[in-house]
């Protein structure tokens, strides 16, 4: 591992892997550290490229999780708009059909009723 030949105070390479995850994970719990310059310089670059990865996995997981929305939210848009058509086209008919029935005989609103003889003036 790269980290035991640029700062000998890290022993061995597994000491190296658990120190390159805590270091690319952000926790960096501090029980083994790079003494040397080129070891900080190393650590540095680790952490640095630890958010880089961290960011495209968030921006990754976010694309995909909006895409699924946005085709969802498209095939619904899409339901609606053929039920839509095909409210349209059954109230077309409906409409068709009653334009061709025979006029109904139209029923006067109000009383009809004549009123008797003896309570009308002449």
């Amino acid at each position: 591992m790269v980290i035991t030949r640029i700062d000998p105070s890290i022993g061995d390479i597994w000491d190296g892997l658990w120190w390159a995850w805590a270091t690319m994970s952000t926790v960096g719990y501090g029980d083994v550290v790079p003494h040397s310059g080129a070891g900080r310089l190393f650590a540095s670059l680790l952490i640095l490229l630890g958010v880089v990865l961290l960011s495209l996995l968030t921006a990754n997981m976010s694309a995909f999780l909006i895409g699924n929305d946005a085709k969802e939210s498209a095939q619904a848009d899409n339901e609606m708009e053929v039920m839509l058509r095909d409210i349209t086209a059954r109230l077309a008919r409906i409409e068709q059909q009653l334009a061709e029935q025979q006029p109904v005989e139209k029923t006067p609103i109000g009383d009809q009723h004549l009123a008797p003889a003896h309570l009308t003036r002449e």
